[in-house]
């Protein structure tokens, strides 16, 4: 029976939650604690599968109890679950988090993203990969897309599409922005798997903040020894190709941004699992080289997972579109035909208020 954790300094809140998820007690095991010491003796005591907390809590808040987490107890996915929160502390947190919801939230939605994360956590079997897999807090990108990120975001006056362009040419930088974009932490959540949307959504703002305060944002030459960054390199530079041509031969619609952002992201997998796994990556990758065998009948086998599975969990768990994940794990996308909206620099309020998070 999946176990799940929720901690909130407020009793009113805790009850609330177990009221709200009375209709899943022969499902899930739940449990509640109302500070973070308790949470983490809760959780040194017991395994869970997902932690939820709040951000406000005083002696230790959300953030500072995932970072501990993530170090004790990184198989577990961490939730964010916060009214509102002085943006240094939020800040902190999307860094942490796999996912940020608001509070209150409609008992459909927060049952919703924990089926769903539930779910994908079926999807690994390899408890080693899991705690490799929840570990990751970011993919790294390449240097040259990096380096362009933080000299225009340090730039005066620099405007989202400029920002869109570098974002939807590297993966890893995409990966992290649509997590960002899809969560409570923006003000106007971005729901679909498009990298241009989710730029605009967040700002300039927004993203100097993500990328000069918090470093969510990596650079490929961050990575330890164990990493191939060889094939890393090559993998991120193969993306960034696809999506370069998708974009270019489709008409300017939501079904072009969309596909453009899958190709972007098809081999997401394997570069989580080059950065999860390091050196035994590189050894399976080779081993398929030599002897000219299918890589992900590989995977599967020394790991108990494919790389678009892999791709498909991680990508899920932060919360990224079911549409993108689902195409991840099949390695092809539906293409639909909406029409692509036409943003401009112009300011919006929506798009820069982000000072306080407030449901």
């Amino acid at each position: 029976m999946p176990k799940i954790l929720f901690v909130d300094d407020d009793v009113n809140v805790l009850n609330g939650l177990q009221r709200m998820l009375r209709v899943m007690r022969n499902e899930w095991q739940i449990a509640f604690a109302d500070n973070g010491r308790e949470a983490l003796a809760t959780l040194g005591r017991e395994p869970f599968d997902i932690v939820v907390t709040d951000m406000r809590m005083p002696s230790m808040n959300g953030a500072e109890l995932l970072a501990e987490v993530l170090q004790l107890h990184p198989q577990v996915v961490r939730i964010i679950l916060s009214g509102q929160a002085d943006l240094q502390n939020a800040l902190a947190g999307i860094g942490l988090a796999h996912q940020y919801l608001s509070k209150p939230t409609e008992p459909t939605v927060l049952i919703g993203v924990l089926k769903r994360v539930i779910g994908l956590l079926a999807q690994i079997p390899n408890p080693a990969l899991r705690r490799s897999l929840n570990s990751l807090q970011s993919l790294p990108s390449a240097p040259h897309a990096y380096s362009q990120l933080i000299e225009l975001v340090r730039t005066p006056g620099c405007d989202a599409d400029s920002l869109a362009e570098i974002v939807a040419s590297d993966m890893g930088l995409a990966a992290k922005t649509l997590q960002t974009a899809g969560s409570a932490f923006a003000n106007s959540p971005c729901r679909g798997a498009n990298v241009w949307q989710a730029v605009q959504i967040l700002g300039p703002d927004l993203i100097r903040s993500l990328a000069i305060d918090t470093g969510v944002f990596t650079d490929l030459s961050q990575l330890d020894g164990a990493a191939d960054r060889a094939l890393i390199s090559e993998l991120l530079a193969s993306s960034s190709q696809r999506a370069r041509c998708a974009a270019a031969d489709t008409a300017r619609s939501e079904a072009a941004a969309e596909s453009a952002t899958f190709e972007l992201l098809r081999d997401v997998g394997q570069v989580a699992l080059a950065v999860a796994l390091g050196a035994e990556h590189s050894a399976i990758h080779s081993a398929c080289v030599e002897c000219g065998s299918a890589q992900a009948d590989a995977e599967s086998s020394r790991v108990g997972v494919c790389h678009r599975r892999a791709g498909s969990y991680l990508m899920g768990i932060w919360g990224l579109p079911e549409t993108l994940t689902e195409a991840i794990a099949n390695a092809s996308f539906p293409i639909s035909s909406s029409p692509l909206p036409v943003f401009n620099n112009q300011g919006s309020d929506a798009r820069h208020n982000f000072a306080e998070i407030s449901r």
